[in-house]
């Protein structure tokens, strides 16, 4: 995938060189195709130092509406990977402005409802309970709203999990509830190393080491991850999180 994205890259730089299409009206357009390949290009090799960034530069620069969800996307990646508090707030709240903008654009765009979804809810919990409490309807809606679009999204039913297991059960929430979703999930795609990630974590907060271990060790036996970049983070993050349990 990114040998392709880097191919196509290269494709659109030649042409844009080309002085008769630099003057043709299909100029901004190559334009913009040109930097949202290579955006797409550097998010899929997030994990080099500087990529992310290059990535939310260049869907900045391409200005098309169908990339929103991406530019918020961005602004996620760089809030959960924040130390500063202050810092994830204002990149979660640039995700759920983006999230909500590509919304506007497309009301059926499953991957908009998602990336909403998930920025409110990181911005909510980072807040407080309270915050999350207040948002929680909205939140769980739009992730329900994704998976009716597309039913093997894995991160809609990860943060649809999420959501039960954060939420008070007065309220709705189940930590049970949470558990099952994150296993129907790997019943989709049992090389998302996300889903082990989460599941691990649900172990350790309900005070089940022992299992959160045997989980960890299963994701690090993974050999092909179903994102390459998602899964470099999740296996070096696990193997840090097992030398600690």
């Amino acid at each position: 995938m990114k040998i392709r994205n880097l191919l196509t890259v290269i494709t659109i730089s030649i042409v844009l060189l080309n002085p008769m299409i630099a003057k043709s009206d299909q100029f901004s357009e190559l334009e913009s195709e040109y930097y949202g390949h290579l955006a797409d290009f550097f998010h899929q090799s997030r994990e080099v130092p500087g990529h992310l960034e290059l990535a939310l530069k260049n869907y900045l620069k391409a200005q098309k509406p169908s990339l929103l969800w991406k530019i918020s996307r961005c602004y996620w990646l760089m809030g959960e990977a924040s130390v500063s508090s202050d810092n994830k707030i204002i990149y979660f709240e640039k995700g759920v402005i983006y999230a909500q903008k590509a919304l506007e654009e497309d009301a059926q765009n499953s991957k908009s409802y998602l990336w909403h979804a998930l920025t409110l809810g990181s911005l909510a919990l980072e807040k407080g309970v309270m915050k999350m409490i207040y948002q929680k309807d909205v939140i769980k809606s739009a992730l329900e709203k994704t998976i009716s679009l597309d039913p093997k999204n894995m991160d809609a039913y990860l943060g649809l999990a999420s959501w039960y297991f954060h939420v008070p059960e007065l309220l709705g929430g189940s930590k049970l509830k949470s558990f099952q979703i994150v296993n129907q999930a790997l019943t989709i795609d049992h090389n998302y190393t996300m889903a082990y990630m989460i599941k691990a974590d649900f172990l350790i907060k309900t005070q089940q080491q022992k299992q959160a271990k045997k989980i960890l060790k299963i994701l690090l036996k993974i050999k092909n991850p179903s994102s390459i970049s998602g899964g470099i983070q999740d296996k070096a993050n696990a193997a840090n999180l097992l030398s600690k349990l």
